[in-house]
């Protein structure tokens, strides 16, 4: 099991700093009314996410783990990077999960009144 001081200087920390800091922000999907297209939307701002993290000219087809690091100065770091991804798949998640459970308090709100 990992110190206390090792967590603090972890990228997981960061990550957790970052999270604890977002604004949370209830309109977000509010007017979508069908969960898959709100997940597909969400699946699809998180790919082009994943594109800005790499520097042109290069693309998925031409960054290996050998020329990153020659992208040193354009690229984030890999701890940089994974706080940025983890940040995302957990809001990607978070978000997908909140949507489906808000229509679900709604439905049930509908079932009451009626």
């Amino acid at each position: 099991m990992k110190s206390q001081t090792e967590y603090d200087q972890s990228y997981l920390k960061t990550m957790e700093d970052n999270l604890n800091q977002r604004r949370f922000v209830l309109d977000w999907g509010k007017r979508n009314g069908s969960a898959l297209e709100y997940m597909d939307a969400v699946c699809q701002y998180s790919y082009l996410l994943s594109y800005s993290f790499i520097p042109e000219p290069y693309n998925e087809m031409n960054v290996t783990s050998d020329n990153w690091l020659t992208l040193a100065g354009q690229a984030p770091s890999f701890e940089v990077l994974s706080v940025v991804v983890l940040i995302d798949a957990i809001d990607s998640i978070a978000r997908a999960w909140f949507h489906v459970w808000r229509r679900c308090v709604q439905w049930l709100d509908n079932k009451n009144a009626s």
